[in-house]
């Protein structure tokens, strides 16, 4: 018994730390595309650019948002040189924040998830990042019916996030 409960102590006390380290900025786990693991000059964890790589994620966010299709992206980029496993790699990568300086800090008992500024730099910039997220969640493909009653139609939205719409 008192094995266990000295392996859920060290439990606790490495995803204390792992919490802060994200919280701080810092990207404790395996870089992904288009960075590189690095030590800082305390001797700390972070991540930085991969030049070669970091092209390939420019250019994805930058065809994505102008309208191209995942498929033709992944498969323009494969013919250019990266190669990613399977579909959702794909997907996971134009959703990872990490790429517009975003470090995501989990829960931690009651401390909510959170993004967090990152101490590394960025491969794109935050407003790509957004309309991606936004294309992929598709809250872009509004439909506004424009009408002179109701003039705000399609354009407010309540705090949670929805649409409002007249009625009479």
């Amino acid at each position: 018994v008192g094995a266990q409960v000295e392996l859920m102590v060290i439990r606790d006390r490495t995803k204390f730390g792992l919490v802060n380290a994200s919280r701080s900025g810092r990207f404790v786990n395996k870089a992904p595309t288009g960075y590189l693991n690095a030590r800082d000059d305390r001797d700390k964890p972070i991540i930085v650019i991969d030049e070669i790589k970091a092209h390939f994620i420019k250019q994805a966010y930058r065809l994505f948002v102008a309208g191209t299709g995942l498929e033709a992206i992944r498969r323009q980029l494969r013919e250019q040189g990266l190669n990613l496993e399977g579909k959702s790699t794909f997907t996971k990568m134009l959703k990872n924040p990490l790429y517009s300086v975003l470090v995501h800090v989990n829960k931690y008992y009651d401390d909510p998830e959170e993004l967090v500024e990152g101490k590394h730099e960025a491969i794109v910039d935050r407003g790509t990042w957004w309309k991606a997220q936004a294309i992929l969640t598709g809250r872009n493909n509004t439909r506004v019916v424009y009408n002179d009653d109701v003039p705000l139609r399609g354009v407010l939205r309540c705090q949670c996030g929805r649409m409002l719409t007249a009625g009479n």
